[in-house]
C-alpha cells in the first residue's frame, strides 16, 4: 500500500498499538499514512452538547459512551504510538471546522439518534427522550442561535511515513 488513511475511525480500535502496527506492516517503504482523530469534547461544541444534554436527564452511561471517542488520548501519545510503530518524521496537526446540520436543530436531533448511542437513546422511557429533545434544543439554540451552524468540530490530523 502507497498510502493509507483513516478518517475519524482509529479511536474506535480496541487495541490501537497493534492497529499502528498493522499500518506499518501493510505499507511500503517511506509510504505515508494519515490518520485523523476527533479532538477533545470541550472542542466539539455540537457533542459537547449532546453530553451536557445527556447528563442533564441523568443518561451518565450514554454520556460516557459518547465521549469516549473525543476524550481518548492527547496529541503527545498518538505521536508516540506511532514512532513505537515504525513510523517517521511524524507532524500531528490540528484543524478546526464549523458543523454545519442543514436542517438546523430539528435535523441536528436527528443526528443525535443516529450516532452509536442511537438505540440506547431510542430505549430511554417517552418522558426521559422528551427531556432530552428538549434540553438539547435549548443548548443547540443557545449555541447556534437558530442557525444551522452548530459550533466548531476539532480533529488532530498524524501524517507519518513508513520507517522501514
Amino acid at each position: 500500500v502507497d498510502t493509507l488513511v483513516c478518517q475519524q475511525g482509529f479511536q474506535f480500535f480496541p487495541d490501537r498499538a497493534t492497529a499502528a502496527a498493522e499500518m506499518a506492516r501493510v505499507l511500503r517503504a517511506k509510504a505515508r499514512v494519515v490518520i485523523s482523530v476527533w479532538r477533545p469534547l470541550a472542542e466539539c461544541d455540537f457533542f459537547a452538547c449532546l453530553c451536557a444534554a445527556l447528563e442533564a436527564v441523568d443518561a451518565h452511561e450514554l454520556a460516557t459512551l459518547m465521549r469516549l471517542p473525543f476524550d481518548f488520548i492527547t496529541d503527545e501519545a498518538f505521536v508516540a504510538l506511532f514512532a513505537a510503530a515504525g513510523f517517521a518524521d511524524l507532524h500531528c496537526l490540528q484543524q478546526q471546522r464549523p458543523l454545519v446540520i442543514e436542517g438546523g436543530v430539528p435535523h441536528a436531533i436527528e443526528v443525535a439518534y443516529s450516532t452509536p448511542i442511537g438505540p440506547k437513546l431510542a430505549a430511554l422511557p417517552a418522558a426521559q427522550q422528551d427531556r432530552f429533545r428538549q434540553t438539547f434544543t435549548e443548548l443547540l439554540e443557545s449555541l447556534s442561535g437558530g442557525d444551522k451552524t452548530m459550533g466548531n468540530m476539532a480533529t488532530s490530523v498524524l501524517i507519518a511515513d513508513n520507517a522501514r
